[in-house]
């Protein structure tokens, strides 16, 4: 979703920089989910005008996630390059010297999401018509598109995209 994976990007790097949560090694990705979670509500929250209208949802989306992809890059360009570092690897993500024992948690977060993507799968078929049939098929529109969007707001850690030789990046669906 537009500026949930800033969001969780940014909640990651203030977790980091700030190492108030350096005692529990699960609390960064806890804040990460409540960072995508928030600039999704904050994207919502800004785009509900007596109603949610499309381009409007975009256009409020974008600017999150450049405003919010503006704080990662500064901190990642005014901070020590060992935090620097440690935060691209977080953001990047890696698997060395992982293993099973890792991936259980990983494991029961699916579990527990998958009645939320059926659930979502099945909601969003007539919402691909457009918001009057939806809601002439008997479909509450409105809180369709709230629960799609807390779903889009629950985004794994983000992934940068290299792009051209500069090194810049491009952060997919911020």
């Amino acid at each position: 979703m537009l500026g949930a994976l800033v969001g969780a990007a940014a909640a990651t790097v203030l977790a980091l920089a700030t190492g108030a949560f350096s005692s529990s090694p699960g609390a960064v990705p806890l804040a990460s989910v409540g960072g995508g979670l928030a600039a999704a509500a904050l994207v919502y929250v800004l785009a509900w005008r007596r109603g949610m209208q499309t381009g409007r949802f975009v256009l409020v989306g974008v600017g999150i996630g450049v405003a919010l992809s503006a704080v990662v890059q500064l901190y990642l360009t005014d901070s020590a390059l060992e935090a620097a570092e440690q935060v691209k690897l977080w953001l990047t993500g890696s698997l060395n010297g992982r293993g099973w024992q890792q991936a259980g948690p990983l494991g029961v977060v699916l579990l527990v999401c998958l009645p939320a993507l059926a659930w979502a799968s099945r909601a969003a078929r007539p919402l691909g018509l457009d918001a009057d049939t939806a809601a002439a098929l008997g479909v509450r529109v409105d809180r369709v598109r709230l629960g799609l969007t807390v779903l889009g707001g629950c985004p794994p850690p983000p992934r940068p995209v290299p792009r051209g030789r500069s090194g810049s990046s491009r952060w997919p669906g911020g």
